[in-house]
Formats: structure tokens, sequence, C-alpha cells
């Protein structure tokens, strides 16, 4: 208990750390955090020895870079074009490869970039205001929802928990504790709502319910995805914690759908 403490709070700190400095540190961080979750998950499908988990990595962290950058204005969009035509290209050397298991391993790489990358890019498009600055309020305010939701759910099923939420995929889990993260990290985002009255209350919640809903359904998948390859934890970057995927599996679904939303209220 006492080594999962200490890395937590050393990686609390580096997190908010990162996105409170500026966008530089953000995508470096982030960046990290990607390329940790591709890693993972190419390895607990077994793709590592295989020219695609290569190709992954780096296709990962040119819509990565690109992506980030052209939103900030520092690149244009059109290098994303670039690596969409690597992808084509990745089809094509599947195609006229010898292995059988050519095809099989490049959807591998494909969804390790929508499962593992794309959460991470998503943020890019959160931390983007309507004015095209850096506004690192909806990341914080959603890695805050997520850590509180994570704790509270840990520590009110400890004390009470007693109904299972999904014993086939994750055991530990169970209604009761769910239930004290919803309500505690519900707290915390009407507290902040009444703090900072100058953000819009619907977006608060919005990003409540992606970082205490999604956050629990994303760690619930990411449980089903090592349950089907027969692992604990999905790596060892963090003790006491495991792997950037357990660290990470709130962003999964929550990602996406804050970028969707995102988009939406801007355009």
């Amino acid at each position: 208990m006492g080594k999962r403490a200490g890395s937590g709070a050393v990686f609390v700190l580096f997190t908010t750390a990162c996105i409170w400095f500026n966008e530089f540190s953000f995508l470096f961080a982030f960046g990290i955090f990607m390329l940790g979750s591709l890693f993972e998950f190419y390895k607990l499908k077994k793709i590592t020895d295989t020219p695609f988990y290569i190709l992954g990595i780096l296709l990962g962290t040119a819509l990565f870079t690109f992506s980030g950058f052209s939103l900030l204005k520092y690149v244009d969009m059109e290098y994303i074009l670039y690596v969409i035509l690597v992808i084509l290209f990745a089809t094509l050397a599947a195609t006229f490869s010898k292995s059988k298991r050519s095809f099989a391993d490049l959807g591998t790489m494909y969804a390790g970039l929508i499962y593992a990358a794309l959460p991470f890019i998503s943020f890019q498009f959160v931390s983007i205001n309507s004015n095209g600055e850096y506004d690192n309020f909806p990341i914080l305010l959603f890695l805050f929802i997520v850590w509180m939701n994570d704790s509270m759910a840990y520590l009110t099923g400890k004390l009470i928990g007693k109904t299972r939420l999904a014993k086939n995929i994750s055991p530990g889990k169970t209604i009761e504790g769910t239930l004290g993260g919803l309500i505690f990290s519900f707290l915390l985002a009407i507290g902040v709502s009444q703090l900072f009255t100058s953000r819009s209350i619907i977006d608060i919640l919005v990003i409540w319910f992606a970082g205490s809903v999604l956050a629990v359904l994303g760690d619930l998948s990411e449980s089903k995805l090592k349950r089907g390859v027969n692992v604990k934890n999905s790596g060892t970057f963090l003790p006491g914690h495991g792997g950037f995927l357990d660290r990470f599996d709130s962003l999964l679904l929550s990602g996406p759908f804050l970028m969707v939303y995102y988009l939406l209220v801007k355009a």
C-alpha cells in the first residue's frame, strides 16, 4: 500500500504539472503515455516480433505529433495525409507478405491505433478552446474526477462492497464501490462548478460523465482485454498500479467521447 501510494502521488504530481505548465509539456507527457499504452497493447496481442509492431509505433507517434502541432498551428494538417498514405501502403505490404498472419497482424496494428493511440490524440482536441488556444482546465478536471472516482470506489468497495459489478470481467469491482465513486466524483464536479462560475455547468457535467461512467466502462474494457490473454497487469510502469494501460484505461472511451462533444460545441 505504501509503494502504491508513493508511486501514485509522484504520477499525479508529474501529470498535473505537465498539463498545467504549457501545451508542449502536455504533449510531451501524453505522448509518452500514448507510446507506453500502444507498446503494451501490442505486447499483449503478441505482434511485437512483426514489422507491423514497429510501423504501429511510428504511425501512432506521427499521428499524435502532427495532430497536436497542427491544432496549435505549428504545422499544417496536410502532414496527416502522409500518415494516411503510409497506412494504405501498409495494407499493400500485408497483401504481398509471405506470412499467413500478415492481415491478422495488420488488423491488430490498426486496433492498437484506435484502442491505445486515439484516446490520447482525442484529448488534444479537448485542450484547444474556441479561440484556438491551449486550455488545460478540461483535462485537469477530467483527471481529478477520474482519480476521485477511482479512489472513492476503491475505499467504498473495501468498506461496504458486497455485490459484484462484473464478476466475470473484474471480480474486485462492486456495485457499492462503483456508486460510491460516482457520488463523490459528482460532488467534486458540483464543487468545481461553484468555484469556476465562468465555466459552463453543462461542460463540467459532461466531463464528469466521461470521467466517471465512461471511465468505469473503459476500465472494464481493459480488464476484458487482459483476461483474454491471462495477465493481471498490462505492464510494470508504475509500482503498485501496473502498466500504462492500467493507469489510462479511463481514457479509452472517454477521450473519443469528449473529442466529439467539444468538436460539436465549437462548431
